[in-house]
């Protein structure tokens, strides 16, 4: 049984300053939370495993249980893990027009906090058949079997993005329209809210062999201040009638981004789970 939970607010303000220029601001507001529970049913009058196949010390909401029949098929209770998201993001943008240019200024603000749960406890059996000999679910011996551990609690981090741009419009005559402008990313390293959540970095990544832990709290990569990129576009309208609507256009751009989907997985490994497998 999954569950998801999306709640988001947008308010804005549109001013016009002059007869030639207009701000547009806005700010937002959004939150996801998401749930994933596995809860066997009673179809055909199946007889759904109760709680005591759990590890040890743990229930429905804190251990998760998985038993699979290669042959056959599995089941799987408790609560496996949790996701969700906050975003408060500002915008601004300027626009001021004369004559055949149109000139755009604005800046983007957001900040996230991704937040994951895992199960405190996970058992999992693997059987290659309903036979008695080993693997097989009468012999009473595994296939294979699987203990991890999670954190048990929230885990949360934090990123930050502040970009800002300018861009002219400019129409060189009734056919071309010429845009072109720059745009400044700022992506600071991902940390955490809190000191459970802080990650390690590791050093000599270049290099497997030499991999090292780094100090805890150590950013996991500089901040580059120079992503200061370009943006360059064309609109050409070949037979200068404008009801025929055929129009070229062109445009040329590099790109800075900071990947933080990737970065969110950091949540999933050392120092909040351990895992051990047993063939």
């Amino acid at each position: 049984m999954s569950k998801a939970t999306i709640r988001t607010a947008t308010t804005g303000l549109n001013y016009t300053l002059s007869s030639h220029a207009v701000n547009e601001l806005r700010v937002n507001y959004s939150s996801m939370v998401a749930r994933n529970r596995l809860v066997p049913g009673t179809l055909d009058g199946a007889v759904p495993l109760t709680a005591a196949v759990l590890p040890p010390g743990t229930n429905t909401d804190t251990g998760t249980f998985s038993f699979s029949i290669l042959s056959v098929g599995g089941v799987d209770i408790g609560n496996y893990n949790g996701a969700g998201d906050t975003q408060y993001n500002l915008t601004d943008n300027f626009t001021w027009s004369r004559g055949s240019h149109q000139v755009k200024l604005g800046f983007d603000c957001r900040r996230l906090t991704p937040e994951t749960t895992t199960s405190n406890e996970s058992l999992s059996l693997i059987w290659l058949s309903l036979a008695a000999t080993p693997g097989g679910v009468r012999s009473g011996i595994p296939y294979f079997t699987g203990l991890s551990k999670g954190a048990g609690y929230p885990l949360k981090l934090l990123t930050r993005n502040y970009s800002s741009f300018a861009q002219d419009t400019s129409s060189v005559s009734r056919r071309l329209t010429v845009t072109y402008g720059l745009r400044w990313d700022v992506n600071p390293a991902l940390t955490s809210l809190n000191a459970e959540s802080t990650p390690y970095p590791v050093q000599s990544v270049a290099s497997p062999a030499a991999l090292v832990l780094s100090t805890r709290g150590t950013p996991l990569y500089r901040t580059s201040w120079r992503n200061v990129t370009p943006r360059i576009g064309a609109s050409y309208l070949p037979s200068g009638i404008t009801a025929w609507e055929t129009r070229l256009s062109g445009g040329f751009g590099l790109f800075s981004s900071a990947s933080l989907g990737n970065l969110g997985s950091v949540t999933t490994a050392f120092p909040w789970g351990s895992s051990a497998s047993f063939p």
